[in-house]
């Protein structure tokens, strides 16, 4: 079965409800945007990164990062 394409690490971070700074509180707007230009730059420095985990979920992906640790293989 063919994996849908994966959408880019900014879509993903945009999909994701509001994320609590340090201290539980609600990111600042400065802070929302300091992290949206940290992530401008990773994408311009790797255009084509990609993960090698396949995953639908943040549940998936812990098991999956869990087992990766596991082994040396891709």
């Amino acid at each position: 079965m063919a994996m849908p394409p994966r959408p880019s690490a900014r879509a993903r971070a945009r999909a994701r409800p509001a994320a609590r700074a340090r201290g539980g509180r609600r990111a600042t707007a400065a802070e929302k945007a300091r992290a949206n230009r940290i992530l401008d730059l990773l994408e311009e420095a790797h255009p084509e990164a990609d993960c090698a985990l396949h995953w639908r979920n943040p549940f998936e992906l812990l098991a999956a990062t869990i087992l990766s640790a596991q082994c040396t293989d891709a």
